[in-house]
């Protein structure tokens, strides 16, 4: 006779797999098409998928992460150089006189000082640069959904992050991407170490 308490885990799994074998026919299921009067006056964005899709995007992106790989290995050298400074740093302490000591450790503190203000300063660059690009994309889409909405007179535009559930056939993310990559399918980025902002080209 089974113990009461594997009675209880053999139901409880039994309504575990019924609960996941009905999850996994609701995500199988495709969601249901709502219907849209042709004058419904509200639009919808996605913004996390027009910043996906925009090509100028995308180009910084790659070179960012270009930039972040050089730099990585540039930092791991110097790291490697400083582990061995240190190392022969040590060997010399019983060597080298006091005050002889405390100038090469001096000089040894200011170079690991130096190699993370550098760190700091490449990882706030790339973060600039992305954070730049992100917020022109953002004020040429806005601009192109202000387009869309006064062609199709729309009262509203939401984001889709803001939204639980919304007809797919208001959705206009694609076209505004079509459009943005059009008129900005490519960004400036500044030379390493520059503070100047990115700049769109057009064409």
């Amino acid at each position: 006779m089974m113990h009461p308490c594997l009675r209880a885990l053999a139901a409880a799994a039994l309504i575990a797999h019924a609960v996941a074998a009905h999850a996994q026919e609701d995500e199988a299921s495709p969601p249901p098409t709502i219907a849209v009067p042709e004058d419904f006056a509200i639009g919808l964005i996605d913004i996390n998928r027009i910043f996906r899709l925009s090509t100028a995007l995308n180009g910084v992106r790659e070179e960012v992460n270009a930039r972040e790989q050089l730099y990585r290995e540039e930092i791991t050298a110097a790291e490697e150089r400083l582990r061995q400074q240190q190392e022969e740093l040590s060997q010399k302490r019983g060597v080298l006189s006091p005050q002889e000591y405390a100038v090469e450790e001096a000089s040894f503190r200011s170079e690991v000082e130096g190699l993370q203000k550098r760190v700091n300063e490449r990882s706030q660059e790339l973060q600039e640069i992305m954070a730049q690009s992100q917020q022109q994309v953002q004020e040429e889409t806005v601009r192109i959904v202000a387009e869309i909405a006064l062609e199709r007179n729309f009262a509203l535009v939401f984001d889709a992050s803001q939204l639980v559930i919304a007809a797919e056939q208001i959705n206009i993310s694609d076209e505004v991407v079509e459009r943005l990559n059009e008129r900005v399918p490519h960004l400036e980025i500044p030379e390493a170490g520059s503070t100047q902002e990115v700049e769109g080209e057009d064409g």
